[in-house]
């Protein structure tokens, strides 16, 4: 009895596998026929895509026939064009050489105000060292002068 009952169990397993198969399948088979539909709509813009191609084509050439007498006149104009860039280019470097002439005579003029506030920072300490001097010269005439009345009043002390 267990056997049949084990047996029964794993015929309903089957039936459940073969049912989620089968609604596997349909499942693929939908996919499939949405594909094989994209695939016929492609088909068709494809086809669409290959008239306007040929009708494109047929005007490209009405075009290239009205184009080469516009060529004549493009290459006319970019030979100009050309001329006018190496006019434009002459004018640059010329521009260029100028503007590198002014930067040189900058930086010249640069190096010599540094050193015009050099000499002037020198000048300025000499000046303090000057000063300085004068100073400790005025200091020593006062000491002189102190120790001369001093000396002046000693003598006057000396001869009372």
């Amino acid at each position: 009895a267990a056997s049949s009952a084990e047996q029964k169990a794993a015929l309903r397993a089957l039936e459940a596998k073969l049912r989620e198969d089968e609604a596997a399948l349909l499942a693929e088979r939908e996919r499939l026929a949405e594909a094989e539909a994209f695939e016929r709509e492609e088909e068709a813009k494809a086809t669409a895509a290959e008239a306007a191609a040929v009708k494109e084509r047929e005007l490209a050439e009405k075009a290239a026939a009205t184009e080469k007498g516009e060529a004549a006149k493009a290459a006319e104009a970019e030979a100009e064009a050309s001329r006018e860039r190496e006019a434009a280019e002459e004018a640059a470097t010329a521009e260029a050489e100028d503007t590198r002439l002014a930067a040189e005579a900058a930086a010249k003029l640069q190096e010599e105000e540094t050193r015009a506030a050099e000499a002037a920072a020198r000048v300025r300490e000499e000046r303090q060292r000057v000063a300085d001097a004068v100073a400790h010269l005025a200091e020593e005439e006062k000491h002189v002068a102190e120790a001369a009345a001093v000396l002046e009043e000693e003598q006057q002390h000396a001869a009372e």
